[in-house]
């Protein structure tokens, strides 16, 4: 009789240990379901912001782009000038030396 008592209480304290492991490891897979879940809302929100940077990132290579369009079409504008200012000194240059000339010639 003495040995079915000793066995039950070693049974009963077994049993115990079983029901701590268990609560322990049940905790612990609530933990991990909970980090799991925190994880997830971290790569949605991650994933969120990437997308906002890479909207950002387009609409500024737009910008850039259609600065360096009207960049390029006011360097012709100002080539186009330079030579028009060009030609207009040319014709004043030529001016002047046809009322020298002239000049000279009424002197003469």
């Amino acid at each position: 009789l003495n040995g079915i008592v000793a066995n039950a209480a070693k049974i009963r304290r077994v049993a115990g240990e079983h029901r701590q492991t268990y609560r322990a490891l049940v905790e612990e897979m609530q933990r991990q379901k909970i980090a799991s879940r925190k994880g997830k809302e971290e790569v949605v929100r991650l994933h969120s912001a990437l997308q906002t940077q890479s909207a950002h990132l387009h609409s500024v290579r737009v910008e850039c782009d259609t600065g360096a369009l009207e960049l390029q079409q006011l360097k012709q504008k100002a080539a186009q000038l330079a030579h028009a200012e060009a030609k207009k000194a040319a014709a004043l240059d030529g001016m002047q030396s046809q009322y020298q000339q002239e000049l000279q010639e009424a002197q003469e």
